[in-house]
């Protein structure tokens, strides 16, 4: 998900508000994730078939090691992980399917942006 570019209304700005916020989270555990397994820092040379496999398995390994107080990542700092990330592969589609998946994507944006207005207000 993305967020809206010129919020305009009450809802948009809620969204865009709990998207910084959240947005924040997620890109610390990515980076952590990223310094336990530096397979996820470069490209995945395997079938593209392979990758959620391995992906996921990577969250569940660091899900079980937060588990077990594994402390290994406690003494590296975030910052020090500054490579540059790999490059995807391309899937090919044409312009109508991209277009319709954009538009898929908007009305569900549009929605989360209407439920969490609502709940802010109760």
């Amino acid at each position: 998900m993305t967020p809206f570019v010129n919020p305009q209304t009450p809802e948009q700005l809620a969204y865009n508000n709990l998207f910084k916020r959240e947005r924040v989270i997620i890109e610390r555990c990515f980076g952590q994730l990223k310094q336990r397994f530096p397979i996820l820092q470069n490209i995945i040379r395997l079938s593209l078939a392979s990758v959620p496999t391995i992906i996921i398995a990577c969250f569940i390994l660091h899900n079980v090691a937060k588990f077990l107080n594994d402390d290994a990542l406690d003494d590296v700092d975030d910052d020090e992980n500054n490579e540059k990330d790999g490059e995807c592969g391309e899937a090919e589609a044409n312009e109508d399917d991209i277009n319709n998946f954009r538009l898929l994507g908007q009305n569900k944006r549009n929605r989360l942006a209407e439920l969490i207005y609502s709940q802010i207000i109760i």
